[in-house]
C-alpha cells in the first residue's frame, strides 16, 4: 500500500487535518536509469489503482472533505489513458463530419507522431513539442502498465530494492 499516501488520507478521513512540516527532511535515491525510473513509475501507479480499490471512501465527498483534490490529482491521472483512447477514437468516427473534427484528428496524430518521433530517434527530443509529446505518451502508458500490473500482479506495489 502507499502508505505515504494512505496515512494522511486516513488523517483526513477521521476529521483532521493534515499539516506538512516546512523544515522536514527527506533523504532519497533518485532512480539512475530509465529503466529504474520505469519501474519505479509502474510500481507506484499499480499502488494507486490497488489504494482506489481497497479504500473507495477515498473518492467519497460525504467521506473525504478533500475527495475532490484526491479524485482531480489521484483518479484524473489514472483515468487519462482511457480518455486519451476515447478521443481517439471518436475523433477518427467524426473526422469526416466537418473542418474542426478533422482538426482535432489532425493535432491528435501529430501529438503520438512527434512521440513516436522522439521515441525513434532521440536525437528530436532536442526539439521541445518532441520532448514533450514523448513525455506525455510515456506518463501515460506508464499507468496502462500500472494498471497491467494492478490487475495480473498483485504484489506490483511492493518495494524491491534497485540494484
Amino acid at each position: 500500500m502507499l502508505d505515504d499516501l494512505l496515512i494522511p488520507m486516513n488523517v483526513v478521513l477521521h476529521g483532521r487535518r493534515v499539516i506538512f512540516e516546512d523544515h522536514a527532511v527527506v533523504f532519497d535515491r533518485s532512480s539512475s536509469d530509465a529503466r529504474e525510473e520505469r519501474s519505479r513509475k509502474v510500481r507506484t501507479l499499480a499502488g494507486n489503482f490497488q489504494l482506489v480499490s481497497r479504500h473507495p471512501a477515498l473518492l467519497a465527498p460525504w467521506r473525504n472533505p478533500i475527495a475532490l483534490q484526491f479524485v482531480s490529482h489521484k483518479l484524473m491521472r489514472l483515468l487519462a489513458p482511457l480518455a486519451l483512447a476515447v478521443a481517439l477514437v471518436a475523433n477518427v468516427a467524426l473526422a469526416g463530419d466537418g473542418p474542426w473534427f478533422a482538426a482535432t484528428l489532425a493535432l491528435q496524430l501529430a501529438g503520438y507522431g512527434g512521440a513516436v518521433l522522439g521515441m525513434l530517434w532521440p536525437r528530436a527530443n532536442g526539439l521541445r513539442p518532441v520532448r514533450l509529446a514523448n513525455v506525455f505518451l510515456t506518463l501515460n502508458w506508464f499507468v496502462v502498465l500500472g494498471f497491467v500490473e494492478f490487475v495480473s500482479n498483485r504484489q506490483a506495489h511492493l518495494w524491491k530494492k534497485a540494484g
